[in-house]
């Protein structure tokens, strides 16, 4: 996940680019499938019960993959077997600092 303005874009982490510059410093890249939950969309997202699904059938910028490691937010996804094939429960993870 990603925190926008307004709501947020999740993911599907595809693959992890690691670039070093040439004073040795290290950047880390994540490559993304994007889901496609545009507010403006309807059904891109379900919040039911305080829960919320996301339609992983439909991708969402396909020509901008990456973002960098530190934007990203772990969660979690849970099929959702009352939307449906390829719907999926959006549990975020809050890390303690252990």
């Amino acid at each position: 996940m990603v925190e926008g303005v307004g709501f947020n874009y999740y993911r599907v982490l595809v693959n992890v680019i690691e670039l070093i510059n040439g004073k040795g410093m290290l950047a880390m890249l994540f490559k993304c499938r994007w889901f496609n939950n545009d507010p403006t969309r309807r059904r891109s997202t379900i919040m039911d019960r305080g829960l919320l699904s996301v339609d992983s059938n439909n991708v969402w910028y396909e020509n901008k993959p990456f973002i960098l490691a530190t934007m990203a937010k772990q969660v979690f996804y849970l099929d959702d077997t009352a939307m449906g094939e390829g719907w999926k429960v959006v549990q975020v993870m809050r890390h303690r600092n252990i």
